[in-house]
């Protein structure tokens, strides 16, 4: 919630400047199937940490001048949809239902579909809100999970989010909208696509001309406001208020140290006077005290929570710190690569490293090991002399 005066027009938020673009590019059918998610980053190279995650080995990570699609990464997308694809078609030719973006129009886009049996089916502009499944139904929850992710973060002090970051927490968040697979029968009814059905379209389009028109009429002018904030001198609001004796009736569990140590003050003196033969204990006196062992047992679970929560913090800082110390050597440079053979390749990467560290410790420990033989070929050497001279037997 956000408030400003009453004359104010518009709010802005400032939008920081540091941000990177990461598209995602997902694809679901009717029946719930999924094809695996293209991640498109900007950068040139592919590094180890970007792997050193829980993301599913058929991801693809791409990379782009812009982090956004382009002609090349198009073409790309149409051989990872076929992959996941041609072997789940019902029938000879299998359907794939996009936007009118630019890169879904070139010609080789279009020779690829026919060559693999694609029957590519573009929506009308300026209505993909109404008629793309995943604009209606998925992408709002999408982004709704990964904003929660990043407030998850921050709650656990991070005070930046890079790429190795996002990649750490993106199937956590990713897996949350995706794994309900009634998510995508609802969204294709919605858009009425299956079973066809245009009146859900159309019934939207007039409700939605409806609201514009009626946002269009003149909007009444707001009455003036009323600044008028000083007070006369003589305003009680500038006298001090005598102080008052605390109504231990109407005691309740205190909420800071000061009342708190009030009402045990009191309940100590109350008891002190009762032993005392002076005063005896009346309910108020017990009913106060309830209140200060209320409020001890409150505080000592605030302790407790606050404990828990620095060994959260704990955790999660020394996990930001593990992705960030985590080796930045490049996997491959420029092009694509999927999450498992990525994967793969940084295990055989690491296992010829270790060969060559094994290789280089042997070098340097040989000279060592000779230098040992004959050390211990002359200890042998002399102990043999001193036995011998010691049982009377000169060489």
């Amino acid at each position: 919630m956000v408030i400003v005066p009453i004359d104010c027009k518009a709010v802005y938020a400032a939008d920081p400047d540091n941000k990177e673009l990461v598209t995602s590019v997902e694809t679901i059918n009717y029946g719930g199937r999924k094809v695996p998610v293209i991640i498109i980053f900007k950068g040139a190279y592919h590094l180890r940490k970007h792997f050193q995650n829980d993301i599913d080995g058929d991801t693809l990570f791409a990379r782009s001048p812009t982090g956004f699609l382009n002609d090349k990464l198009e073409l790309k997308y149409l051989e990872h949809f076929n992959r996941f694809t041609k072997d789940h078609t019902k029938g000879v030719y299998h359907m794939l239902i996009f936007d009118g973006h630019g890169s879904h129009l070139s010609q080789p886009f279009i020779d690829y579909c026919w060559e693999h049996r694609i029957q590519p089916f573009q929506l009308p502009p300026h209505i993909t809100h109404l008629l793309q499944p995943l604009d209606v139904g998925v992408f709002q929850a999408l982004k709704h999970s990964f904003k929660k992710e990043i407030r998850k973060e921050i709650f656990n002090g991070a005070t930046k989010i890079s790429k190795v970051n996002f990649f750490a927490f993106f199937q956590t968040f990713h897996n949350k909208v995706f794994k309900n697979r009634q998510i995508a029968t609802s969204v294709f009814r919605k858009t009425g696509l299956i079973p066809l059905n245009p009146t859900v379209v159309l019934t939207k389009m007039k409700e939605y001309h409806k609201i514009l028109k009626e946002s269009r009429l003149q909007t009444p002018t707001p009455p003036p406001r009323q600044s008028s904030l000083l007070l006369p001198s003589s305003s009680p609001a500038f006298t001090t208020p005598p102080p008052q004796t605390p109504n231990w009736n109407e005691y309740s569990t205190p909420l800071t140290l000061r009342t708190r140590k009030r009402g045990f003050d009191y309940v100590k003196e109350r008891n002190i006077a009762a032993m005392e033969g002076v005063t005896p204990i009346t309910p108020s006196v017990i009913r106060v005290a309830d209140k200060v062992e209320n409020a001890s047992q409150r505080s000592m679970l605030a302790g407790a929570l606050a404990t828990n929560r620095i060994h959260d913090l704990s955790i999660a800082e020394a996990a930001r710190q593990k992705r960030k110390k985590a080796s930045g050597k490049i996997v491959q440079k420029y092009g694509e690569i999927y999450g498992h053979q990525a994967r793969k390749d940084i295990a055989a990467d690491e296992d010829d490293e270790k060969e060559v560290i094994n290789m280089r410790e042997q070098r340097l420990m040989k000279p060592w090991k000779v230098k040992y033989k004959a050390i211990m070929k002359k200890f042998k050497q002399d102990y043999i002399e001193v036995k011998l001279k010691h049982i009377g037997y000169n060489l």
